[in-house]
């Protein structure tokens, strides 16, 4: 009598003693070696710090670019409440005290303008009979900077803003 044809599980032998013995040519695992789990575990580690270091660095990018596109959105609010300032102002004067120059729009009812410069962003203050009736600010980086110029010839007032890189700005 032998054993029936099947494909699984393959025979096993009992000795005496409890334990399996495969027959020859057969063998039979009952785990994974210490050294495939080891392999197994260095490799799982190298593919985690390499998806770690990866996130990383699109985090950063990611911060960067919202940066960069505040910034933008910024730069045109201000152009164009700037340009309706001007369009609508009687006169303009410009102050420089402490090397941050202020720019002030007067307009036909008693109103007065405002815009000046300081940590990295532009506030717009609307004064009316010396109260501030709006405020307006416009944030840009901690390292840009704002030039305030009037031409005479045509008649104009204009805001010159740079604003640097963070890289460029930690060098310099």
């Amino acid at each position: 009598m032998g054993y029936p044809a099947r494909p699984w599980p393959r025979p096993v032998i009992f000795n005496g003693e409890g334990s399996m013995k495969s027959r020859p040519g057969q063998t039979v695992r009952r785990g994974v070696t210490l050294v495939e789990l080891m392999v197994v575990m260095s490799s799982a580690v190298v593919v985690l710090s390499m998806s770690t270091v990866l996130i990383h660095r699109i985090m950063h990018v990611q911060s960067k670019s919202q940066d960069f596109f505040r910034a933008e959105r910024s730069a045109i609010r201000l152009r164009a409440q700037f340009r309706r300032d001007v369009h609508a102002a009687t006169s303009a004067s410009i102050e420089v005290p402490d090397e941050n120059p202020r720019l002030t729009l007067t307009l036909f009812d008693d109103q007065t303008i405002l815009y000046e410069h300081t940590d990295g962003k532009v506030s717009r203050l609307l004064l009316s009979g010396g109260k501030v009736k709006a405020r307006e600010e416009f944030k840009f980086s901690a390292a840009s900077e704002w030039m305030v110029v009037e031409r005479t010839d045509p008649n104009r007032v204009m805001i010159s803003l740079e604003s640097q890189a963070p890289e460029r700005a930690a060098r310099n």
